[in-house]
């Protein structure tokens, strides 16, 4: 099972915590960027970056939980690039 959303749905709220892979989609998304210029955090924990290519981005999230997860009943996703 994973999660899958594309670049448009980035900082959306998710409804329920799950410690599956994230996937996200996009187009060029190594274009410019190497693999450790991604930073992905669930509320206040990051969400290791495990792999990337021209189209996608996965990530593991933390085994349990993390503080500041929950806005409006959902859950706070950020992804930022750092060049």
């Amino acid at each position: 099972m994973r999660a899958l959303y594309t670049i448009n749905q980035l900082l959306q709220l998710l409804s329920t915590y799950t410690n599956i892979y994230h996937y996200f989609q996009g187009d060029d998304m190594n274009k410019g960027v190497r693999q450790g210029d991604y930073h992905v955090s669930i509320g206040n924990a990051p969400c290791k970056v495990y792999e990337l290519s021209t189209s996608e981005l996965r990530c593991e999230p933390p085994a349990e939980e993390p503080n500041g997860t929950k806005s409006n009943g959902g859950l706070i996703v950020m992804v930022s690039i750092f060049l």
